[in-house]
C-alpha cells in the first residue's frame, strides 16, 4: 500500500487560526500498511526525510483566493510547524508531531489577530518524493466565525428588546427562529453539506446586515 495523507483540521475557538494535523501515522506492515515510511520501517511508501521528500506544499482556498505555503522553504517549515529550528523533513521530523499551524492573516489580510473569513475553505496537501511518486489530499472545512459573533450579538440584545409579554414579543420570536437557522449552520457544517452550509449562511447574513449587527 502506499502512503495516503490523513489529516484532522481545526480552527482555533479565536477564530484566526488553522490547525492542520497530519495523522497518517508511520508505517506498520499490519496495523497501518498506508502511513509514513520511518528509516526502521522497512516500507516502500515515501519515507519522511529530506533525503526523499523533494515537493511538499499546502494549498489554502478561501473566498475565491489560494494561498500556498511551500513546505520545502525553511522559514514556511519553521512558522508553520513544531520544528522552529532545522530544515524541512530533517531528521528531527516524525509522524507522531507532524501539525502545521496556519494563521489567519496569511490568508486574508489583516493583522495576526484577523478573523478567518466565513465559507467554504478548500485544503490541498501535497508530497512528492525523489523516485516521482505524489500523494495528494484535498479536504474542507465550513467557517462561519463572523456568524457566530453575530448570532451572539443578536442574543445579547434580547434583555434590550423583551417588552414583558410573553405571547407577544416580535424580537423575541424573531431571536429563536433565527437560532434555529444557526443551529442548521452548524450542523451542515457538522456533516460537510456544503450546498445547505452555503445556502444557510447567505439566509443569515441577509439577515444581519438587515438588523445592521456586525461582527
Amino acid at each position: 500500500m502506499a502512503l495516503q495523507l490523513k489529516v484532522s483540521l481545526q480552527q482555533q475557538d479565536s477564530c484566526n487560526t488553522l490547525v492542520m494535523y497530519d495523522i497518517s501515522g508511520t508505517y506498520d506492515a499490519v496495523a497501518n500498511t498506508t502511513g509514513w515510511k520511518t528509516v526502521s520501517s522497512g516500507s516502500t511508501n515515501i519515507q519522511i526525510d529530506n533525503s526523499s521528500i523533494t515537493e511538499a506544499k499546502i494549498l489554502v482556498s478561501i473566498g475565491g483566493l489560494t494561498s500556498t505555503f511551500d513546505l520545502m522553504t525553511t522559514a514556511v517549515w519553521r512558522l508553520l510547524t513544531l520544528y522552529t529550528t532545522g530544515t524541512p523533513f530533517d531528521s528531527a521530523t516524525t509522524p507522531a508531531t507532524l501539525q502545521y499551524t496556519i494563521p489567519g492573516a496569511l490568508l486574508i489580510s489583516g493583522t495576526s489577530s484577523a478573523m478567518l473569513n466565513d465559507g467554504i475553505i478548500t485544503i490541498v496537501y501535497y508530497i512528492k518524493d525523489t523516485n516521482g511518486t505524489e500523494v495528494t489530499n484535498v479536504f474542507t472545512i465550513a467557517v462561519y466565525c463572523k456568524t457566530r459573533s453575530r448570532y451572539y450579538k443578536l442574543i445579547a440584545r434580547i434583555p434590550d428588546y423583551y417588552n414583558g409579554v410573553h405571547c407577544s414579543n416580535a424580537y423575541v420570536d424573531m431571536a429563536m427562529t433565527i437560532s434555529g437557522m444557526y443551529e442548521a449552520l452548524k450542523l451542515s457544517a457538522c456533516s460537510a453539506d456544503v450546498d445547505k452550509f452555503n445556502s444557510i449562511l447567505a439566509s443569515l447574513n441577509t439577515i444581519f446586515d438587515t438588523l445592521q449587527i456586525t461582527y
